[in-house]
């Protein structure tokens, strides 16, 4: 998450949080990625628009309450 924060202000946009997930899990699906941001929001994912500003720690928060789980092998585990 840290490296998507070009400003390096703390916050980034939906669309770079979804950018952080498909570079470190490239295979996780939206609708995982969607729920995590819709539990930051308490609102549907398809009603939040990508240019919305989120704090990094409020999502590794809610990524920590969650079971979340890596769907790409590390590259030393293949």
């Amino acid at each position: 998450m840290w490296d998507q924060d070009e400003a390096d202000c703390g916050e980034i946009t939906v669309e770079r949080v979804c950018q952080a997930f498909e570079s470190f899990d490239p295979n996780k699906p939206w609708e995982e990625i969607g729920e995590i941001l819709s539990r930051i929001w308490s609102v549907p994912y398809t009603k939040i628009k990508p240019n919305k500003v989120v704090a990094i720690p409020l999502i590794i928060y809610t990524v920590k309450g969650m079971s979340v789980h890596r769907r790409t092998k590390k590259e030393s585990e293949v």
